[in-house]
C-alpha cells in the first residue's frame, strides 16, 4: 500500500461521518422546533400517545364498575380543572399526588409499611385483598402514564389532563371508601365488646 491508496483508504472511510455531522449541523435548528410537536412517539415496541392510553384506562374502568352497586362518578376536581388550563403536565403531576396520599392513608390503615415506593405499597396491598384486581390494574397503568406525561417533550393538553384528573379521582375515591370499610370493620368489635359488659 503506497500513500495514494493510505490516504484513499482514510477518506473512504472518514466520509460518511463527516456527512452525517454535517447534515446534523444543518438541520439542527429545524429539528429541534420540531421536537416539541411530537404528540406520539414510536421506536420499535414503545408507542406513547397519552390520550390513548388515557382512553384505554377509562374504558376498563367503566366495563370494571358497570355492574356495582354505587358506581364511583369519574369527574375532576375544580382546582385541578384550573390548573389544567394553565399548565397541564402540572395538573397530572398534581392529581397522581392525590392517589399516592389515598395509597398511604390506606396502608396505614392496613398495617402496611409506607417506607415503601408507591408501586411496592400498591402491590403489598393488592396481596391483602385491599386493592381489587381493577384498582391495582388502574394504579398500574395511571403511573406509568404520570410517568411517561414527566417525560415526554411533547405539550400535554388539556383534555388529557383532566382525563387523567378525572381518573385519579376516581382511584383515589375507591383507595378512601376501602379505607373507611376498613375503620369501620376494626372499631365493630370492640363496639360489640362494650355492648354485652
Amino acid at each position: 500500500m503506497d500513500w495514494k491508496q493510505f490516504c484513499a483508504a482514510i477518506i473512504g472511510s472518514l466520509a460518511w461521518p463527516t456527512a452525517v455531522v454535517v447534515m446534523v449541523v444543518l438541520l439542527r435548528s429545524p429539528l429541534a422546533k420540531l421536537i416539541p410537536m411530537v404528540r406520539s412517539l414510536k421506536y420499535k415496541d414503545l408507542h406513547i400517545d397519552l390520550s390513548e392510553k388515557l382512553e384505554a384506562v377509562k374504558e376498563v374502568v367503566e366495563a370494571g364498575t358497570q355492574n356495582a352497586e354505587q358506581p364511583t362518578p369519574l369527574h375532576a376536581e375544580g382546582r385541578l380543572l384550573e390548573l389544567a388550563r394553565i399548565d397541564p403536565r402540572a395538573a397530572i403531576m398534581s392529581a397522581w399526588i392525590d392517589v399516592e396520599r389515598a395509597l398511604n392513608s390506606l396502608a396505614k390503615c392496613a398495617g402496611i409499611s409506607t417506607n415503601a415506593g408507591p408501586m411496592t405499597i400498591a402491590s403489598e396491598l393488592h396481596a391483602k385483598d385491599v386493592l381489587t384486581a381493577l384498582e391495582m390494574q388502574t394504579f398500574r397503568d395511571l403511573r406509568r402514564i404520570r410517568n411517561e406525561a414527566g417525560h415526554l417533550r411533547a405539550d400535554v393538553h388539556f383534555d388529557e389532563a383532566k382525563s387523567m384528573a378525572e381518573m385519579c379521582g376516581w382511584l383515589a375515591h375507591r383507595m378512601r371508601m376501602v379505607e373507611q370499610s376498613y375503620l369501620a370493620a376494626m372499631a365493630m368489635p370492640s363496639t360489640k365488646a362494650s355492648a354485652s359488659t
